[in-house]
């Protein structure tokens, strides 16, 4: 990874035509998902493609975990983000709406998480609906406190900041969408300093 460092700052001193053939041997040599912890090192990411399960409730529960950059996939996830959609029953079409909204979710709570979670093991979970364009469509709700409520605040605080959010598929008919988001939490902070970076 230093190697590569080395490599993206000779770009910036020779230009884009040199720099443009020094990317795709790195690209070549260590894959794409390295060249892209050198452009966001320590910032923790979801899972590429979030797991799809059935649930009993009949409708699809859409799961990603999340490590620092640079974990390894198979390590210890300092957090499983579950987002179940009241009446989906399809993954079909979903995908670009999933992965922003927990890509931008994500993101908004780690940034909010106060530092007494560093050390804790938990969940939360909160209710809400959207707007066809993303929108909230009212407040949110808690389904599961923490049993802290400065990460129940800062959850509620992280989703509203990271809204709006995509629009809605065109497949889904209907003009408001009811949202169950579970965040299972161990450790966060502390996992995303072990990964080098900051929060």
């Amino acid at each position: 990874m230093t190697e590569l460092a080395e490599w993206l700052r000779m770009i910036e001193r020779r230009g884009w035509r040199f720099g443009a053939l020094i990317l795709f041997a790195a690209v070549g040599l260590l894959g794409p998902r390295a060249v892209a912890q050198v452009e966001r090192p320590g910032v923790p990411e979801p899972a590429a493609e979030p797991n799809v399960t059935l649930t009993f409730r009949g409708a699809i529960e859409f799961e990603a975990e999340v490590r620092p950059t640079g974990a390894s996939p198979h390590s210890h996830a300092m957090l499983t983000e579950t987002l179940e959609i009241a009446g989906v029953k399809s993954k079909e079409g979903w995908g670009d709406f999933v992965s922003a909204f927990t890509d931008a979710v994500t993101r908004a709570w780690l940034d909010a998480i106060p530092a007494s979670a560093r050390d804790k093991k938990g969940k939360v979970i909160v209710v809400f609906a959207l707007h066809r364009d993303g929108s909230l469509a009212g407040a949110l709700s808690l389904a599961h406190s923490s049993g802290d409520a400065s990460i129940d605040d800062a959850t509620r605080i992280a989703i509203t900041k990271a809204a709006p959010f995509a629009p809605l598929p065109q497949q889904f008919a209907k003009a408001v969408a009811q949202l169950r988001v579970t965040f299972a939490y161990d450790h966060p902070r502390a996992s995303a300093a072990s990964a080098g970076g900051s929060q």
